[in-house]
Order: C-alpha cells, then structure tokens, then sequence
C-alpha cells in the first residue's frame, strides 16, 4: 500500500464545542477523510455529520472505535472519559488523537501506560498551543531560555458549566493549568526537575475545585519558569493566556494575544509577529494525518502528553505540604512517582 497517498479515515467522538473546531481542522485537509461521528446526543452528531459529510453518526462510541472503517478517533470528550476511551481506541487498533488534559489524574494517565502504553507510538495528545508560530519562532530565537513566565488567567466560570464539575471536568486548573505548564515545559526546552506551588479556590469558595494556583518550575538547564493560573479576569491586551521568556544577551519575547502576537527583541533588533485563524490546530491536524498516512512519530506523545498532569499533582502535593516536590527521570521519561 503506498502510503503516500492513502486517506486517513477518522471518527470525531465527542460533537460539542472542540469536537466541531476538530473536524472543521480535518476537513480542510485533503488526505483525510471524516467517516463517522459519535455524540451523548444523536442530534450534535447528524448535524456535524450532514455539515461536513461522513459515513454515519452515532451515540455509542463502540460503534465508532470498532470501525473497520477508520483508521483514527478524535477525542474530544468530557475530561473524565478521556482515559477509558484512549485505552479502548488504541486497543481496537486505532491512532489516536485526545484532547487535553490526557486524564484526570496522574493515576488515570498511568493506567493509560499500562493498558495501552506498548501503543504509543500511535497516540497523540491534543498541546496544540505548540505548533503556533509565535510559539515555533520563540523556540528558535532562544533555545536555552534562563526564565519563562506562562500566565492564563480568565474571566470566572459559571457553575453549571461541565469543565467546572468536580467528576467531569475538574477545573480550570486542571482543563486549562495543563495547556500552561506544557507550554513553560515546550518553551524551557529542558526537563523539569522540581516544582512549587500555592493554590485555592478563590473565586468559588468552598469549591472542591482550584481556580487559581501560582507555581515555580526549576528545569536541569538551570532555567525557572513561574506558572500564573487564576479565574478573575481576562486581560485585554495579553488575553486569557500569554508567555514570556527571557535570556543571555538581552533578548526578550512576549506572546500574547491567544498566541496570535509575538514581539522578539534581540538585543537592539525588533521583530514582530501576527498571525490569523487557528494556525495551531491545523498544524496539530496536519500532523496527526501525517503519523497515520506516513508513519511519522506522535507531535506530542503519551509521555509528553502526561507530564502536565504529572507537575499538576507534584505541584498540588506542594501546594498541601508546603514542600518543594522533585522530578525524577528514567532515561528520558518522567517517573510517575514524585519524591518530596
């Protein structure tokens, strides 16, 4: 089979919000193909489906996962049925691609390695905030940054909305903390090797759930990274999330503006960047159609995929015991277990 010009047949699981960005993504590229749709609600699903075209639409995600019809799933669940429906695509045989964050908890992420881990090679998780151009031209402008500063910070949830669920969703420290200490991680370019934090859920209180937490990451490259993750309010230049880093040799660079801006200064010389559109997930899209058709490794892998959570839960051990928590690593993945 000559793989260079196969189609990559995929199933969207999950037809809301990021479900619809997805297949939208997918749509516009042409060795892909959408074959099946999968929603709670059949109605979300047959409209995704008549909107964009596809083989069938379905509420049961069996139906969707064992298709000898598809190739990869998307999955762009609630935060609670990401583990269970990872491990089920991988073991039908299927690429994967889910949203962020991988699971729940560190212990979700493990039981994913456990079950699926020997399939790793066909799972990616959905950091997409990576493959935006300001954030591709930070890394190349300044590889070894000595400090880096990710904040996300945005206007209060409702408390009905499902991400704030306790057993759904888990917050905006976990569904939104995750995409921030990825990007400190992807821009530090170094591994974390211990990490510090103070949290509380300050703008819902009593809430189970943390919706403002502050963190520091010190990276084997001596480089420290500060993490800035509240719900009180989106600023209006930066935008909920924006990153700055700063090195030898007076360069500094601030992306803002949900990662649409970059400004780049090198010592006396000024670049400037602005892009358009989700340039990021396409670029995700692109990639995950490329490891199916080409056999090209995951843009971010299972291991990659878990480190967010696994800082999460270091810095929430920190945060309840007022101890800084070291990192360990085995070769080059991340032990699951975390030493005070």
């Amino acid at each position: 089979m000559n793989h260079k010009v196969r189609q990559a047949r995929l199933g969207i699981l999950g037809c809301g919000h990021f479900g619809t960005l997805h297949a939208e993504a997918f749509s516009n590229i042409r060795r892909a193909k959408l074959v099946g749709f999968c929603n709670r609600t059949i109605d979300k699903a047959e409209n995704l489906r008549k909107r964009l075209g596809g083989g069938f639409a379905t509420t049961d995600p069996e139906e969707l996962i064992h298709s000898k019809n598809i190739d990869g799933v998307i999955i762009a669940t609630h935060h609670d049925t990401h583990a269970e429906f990872c491990i089920k695509a991988a073991l039908a045989g299927k690429h994967v691609l889910v949203e962020k964050p991988l699971g729940m908890s560190l212990k979700e992420c493990q039981k994913i390695i456990e079950q699926a881990g020997q399939y790793a090679s066909k799972i990616s998780v959905g950091y997409k905030l990576r493959w935006a151009p300001t954030i591709q031209r930070a890394r190349e402008l300044l590889s070894r940054p000595l400090l880096i500063i990710g904040q996300f910070t945005e206007d209060v949830w409702s408390d009905t909305m499902w991400q704030q669920d306790p057993v759904r969703g888990g917050g905006s420290v976990l569904g939104n903390g995750c995409h921030t200490l990825d990007m400190i991680y992807y821009l530090a370019q170094s591994r974390p090797i211990r990490v510090y934090a103070e949290g509380d859920a300050l703008s819902h209180l009593g809430h189970p759930c943390l919706d403002h937490m502050v963190g520091t990451v010190l990276f084997e490259s001596g480089a420290m990274g500060v993490w800035i993750q509240g719900q009180s309010g989106t600023p209006v230049r930066a935008s909920k999330y924006e990153f700055s880093l700063f090195g030898g040799k007076n360069i500094a660079i601030e992306i803002f503006n949900r990662v649409l801006n970059g400004i780049y200064r090198i010592d006396n010389r000024i670049e400037e960047m602005q892009s358009s559109g989700d340039q990021a997930l396409f670029q995700q899209a692109l990639g995950f159609v490329a490891q199916i058709c080409d056999g090209a490794p995951p843009l971010c892998g299972l291991w990659e995929g878990l480190l967010p959570n696994l800082l999460l839960e270091a810095c929430d051990r920190a945060r309840k015991s007022h101890v800084a928590q070291e990192i360990r690593w085995n070769g080059g993945k991340p032990s699951i277990q975390i030493d005070s």
